[in-house]
């Protein structure tokens, strides 16, 4: 037991102090999130708690004001309010697809700005890549994902944006202080 514990050390001390070369981090990021991404687009409706809702709000916000039906029960109220995204990204998008389609896309676009924030955060703090932000794949399937709460990890994702952005400028610049 006392090699298995030496040998699980020893390699995590290699992954930690290891060069990875851009190719290979990114052909496991992708790897990944093609990984995640199968289970929301192998259904038509991915099993997310509050999507189905999401989804029909899109549609209401899309169509409502020129469907004389909806817009007798619905009218869009527009404030600035913390959870926009998928109200604002969207409806554009049900120009080019269809509102199922659309939805898979905003879903994905919220894994990616999941699992791409660490990636980005690590690279400031440390001034290099490294694979182990990779472990922000395990935790894409949360139970707020599960829920559907995808304006909040929405917010997440850009939250951890932000700070790496911050980090990267706050020497560079006066804006970023």
């Amino acid at each position: 037991m006392k090699d298995v514990w030496a040998f699980l050390r020893q390699t995590q001390q290699q992954i930690l102090r290891s060069e990875w070369s851009g190719l290979s981090l990114v052909l496991v990021y992708l790897v990944l999130y093609v990984g995640a991404a199968l289970p929301i687009l192998s259904v038509k409706v991915p099993p997310l708690g509050d999507y189905a809702n999401h989804l029909s709000r899109m549609f209401i916000i899309a169509s409502g004001q020129g469907d004389p039906f909806l817009s007798s029960y619905y009218k869009v109220k527009w404030a600035i309010i913390p959870n926009l995204a998928m109200d604002v990204l969207v409806p554009p998008l049900l120009k080019l697809f269809d509102i199922y389609m659309a939805g898979k896309l905003f879903v994905l676009l919220v894994i990616l700005v999941l699992v791409s924030g660490p990636m980005m955060l690590n690279r400031v703090v440390t001034g290099r890549f490294s694979p182990v932000p990779l472990l922000a794949f395990g935790f894409i399937y949360n139970g707020f994902f599960m829920i559907g709460l995808m304006n909040y990890l929405f917010g997440v994702g850009l939250a951890v944006w932000a700070t790496a952005v911050w980090i990267w400028g706050r020497n560079r610049s006066p804006v970023f202080i």
